[in-house]
């Protein structure tokens, strides 16, 4: 219905003072909101009773209304323990070890990209990987190698909080993984891989990658895989918890309408 708004992008930016200032961030954004006659304030990745979605209710008392498009969903981490062999521990020795094969057969050399000047070359290498997935296949190319993403990578990169992956194979590149860093929280971005070579699980055996290359330098405290549920994240994760994309609408009659309306026909 030509509905515009706003979106609040952090990706666990504020880390722990999150409750000391998340409060006043949200109602500072729905200001901007009501300011510019917006019709609604885009919170993407909340989890469920975490700071910012009660701040995001409070909102409620003061007319705005609560729609989450996809409704609340599994999100699986790893709390990644002290070592390595704590970590693997939690599968059986059966499962380590098809884990473990399937790394030897599939071979390869894994990349790890974290430096500003080698962003370029990461994502053009990530984008001919995601133009054979299926997720760009089903939903749209995921990683277009766009100036915009150039930049943002960069930006992160110089910040120390881009750390991503590929995995190549007789010089092709068939998996990759695109992660930024916060307050020791690794955030999986995106993933994909060639599927001419999904008889290896080459998303999979790259994820066991990462994780044995985070036991060997600057381990974060915790693996977020993002929204959604896959077997893999199920496969890996220790923790479970449950996430949405937050639409907050701003009152009024109209955007409020809009929004019933908006409901009515996706029911």
């Amino acid at each position: 219905g030509g509905m515009s708004g706003y979106w609040l992008a952090g990706n666990g930016v504020f880390g722990p003072v999150a409750e000391q200032v998340l409060v006043p961030a949200i109602q500072s954004a729905a200001e901007i909101v009501r300011q510019e006659r917006a019709a609604f304030l885009l919170l993407e990745d909340v989890d469920i009773d975490s700071p910012i979605d009660l701040a995001a209710r409070a909102l409620m008392q003061e007319g705005w209304t609560l729609f989450t498009p996809t409704g609340w969903q599994p999100r699986w981490r790893i709390h990644l323990p002290p070592t390595a062999d704590e970590y693997w521990s939690k599968f059986n020795s059966k499962r380590r070890g098809n884990l473990r094969r399937q790394q030897r057969k599939l071979g390869g050399e894994v990349l790890r990209f974290t430096d500003a000047d080698r962003v370029d070359e990461f994502l053009a290498l990530a984008h001919t990987v995601s133009l054979k997935t299926w997720q760009t296949r089903t939903i749209g190319l995921r990683v277009g190698n766009t100036e915009f993403e150039r930049e943002a990578y960069r930006l992160a990169a110089s910040e120390n909080r881009f750390r991503s992956y590929v995995l190549v194979k007789d010089g092709q590149p068939i998996s990759f993984a695109i992660g930024t860093t916060a307050e020791s929280r690794f955030h999986l971005e995106e993933i994909g891989y060639d599927p001419a070579f999904s008889e290896w699980s080459p998303g999979m055996t790259l994820l066991c990658h990462m994780l044995d290359d985070f036991y060997r330098d600057q381990p974060p405290r915790l693996f977020d895989f993002g929204g959604g549920d896959a077997a893999y994240k199920r496969t890996l994760a220790n923790s479970e918890s449950r996430s949405a994309t937050l639409w907050l609408i701003a009152p009024g009659w109209r955007r409020q309408g809009a929004m019933r309306l908006f409901q009515w026909v996706r029911s």
